[in-house]
């Protein structure tokens, strides 16, 4: 991830990778007449560059249009995770609320307090790109208290093996949350999503059109179809730290449930 989507609003880098792009663009039609001193000798010029552009969008709109899809897939399959985290939370404290006590005030209690730590420290800080760890020491005390847990009826043994399962699906999506709190596109695949960006745009400066009205039009349309894929990505691109990101909200719910 770049990190943009920290510095300014969603749309705010929206608006500025457009104009930065679009202006990239205009700037070739403003520099025709050098650009056209310079090749305008060259045979079927314009034929020539019609046929690489065309190539090379190709292939760069097929790059980008899967870094934007693979973005999308990491972001929905992490707002699942996030939803599933919260289930198996809830089903866990529903699994604990016919233990006797203290044990069930125990896990009630660090259950609130999970959800708590989740809603109000671990999402500010995802989105100001720092560390999140205090959920492994709450879950470590939900682990601690639920093993430790000595059912004496067969009723007890029932309710303790319930509670378990829901802890086991409770801890394997609290890591895959965690595994994907840290994904995030490697920085050389965003060098050559920008550079090939600019290369791109810069051979529409090298077309020919009739009039500069046309080639204006070209050119920018190009730079700002490119410019909206890659906030698409950016916004995408790490799914809890984007200017898209994945919500809390099914946390949100389950504090109030759990207050309730």
């Amino acid at each position: 991830m770049l990190g943009w989507s920290n510095a300014v609003p969603g749309w705010l880098l929206s608006v500025l990778l457009i104009a930065a792009l679009t202006g990239w663009g205009a700037l070739g039609v403003l520099l025709r007449s050098p650009i056209q001193r310079v090749f305008g000798s060259e045979p079927k010029r314009h034929e020539i560059m019609t046929t690489a552009l065309r190539s090379v969008v190709t292939f760069y709109g097929l790059l980008l249009t899967l870094t934007a899809v693979t973005a999308y897939e990491t972001f929905a399959d992490a707002r699942k995770v996030v939803l599933a985290e919260a289930a198996s939370l809830a089903s866990l404290s529903r699994a604990v609320s016919d233990f006797p006590e203290p044990v069930r005030g125990e896990l009630q209690g660090h259950l609130r307090d999970y959800v708590d730590y989740m809603t109000d420290e671990a999402w500010p800080s995802y989105r100001q790109r720092a560390a999140v760890r205090g959920d492994n020491d709450v879950a470590d005390k939900i682990n601690l208290t639920l093993h430790r847990h000595k059912p004496e009826s067969d009723e007890e043994k029932a309710q303790s093996r319930i509670a378990l399962a829901e802890l086991e699906k409770f801890n394997e999506n609290r890591q895959l949350r965690r595994g994907f709190a840290t994904t995030e596109l490697p920085g050389f695949l965003w060098t050559i999503l920008v550079v090939g960006a600019a290369l791109v745009i810069s051979l529409t400066w090298l077309l020919s059109p009739r009039t500069r009205r046309v080639h204006l039009v070209v050119s920018t349309a190009i730079a700002a179809i490119i410019a909206l894929l890659l906030f698409a990505v950016e916004a995408m691109d790490g799914p809890f730290e984007g200017s898209l990101s994945v919500s809390p909200a099914p946390f949100e719910e389950l504090r109030e449930e759990l207050s309730g």
